[in-house]
């Protein structure tokens, strides 16, 4: 299994990738 990144990359359904960080909160790149 690999490691849980600090960041997880999610695509939203307009197909925008969307990262979540445990500092950062959520934001659009």
């Amino acid at each position: 299994m690999p490691q849980i990144p600090d960041r997880l990359r999610i695509c939203d359904e307009d197909g925008a990738e969307l990262y979540a960080g445990p500092a950062d909160g959520a934001y659009s790149a």
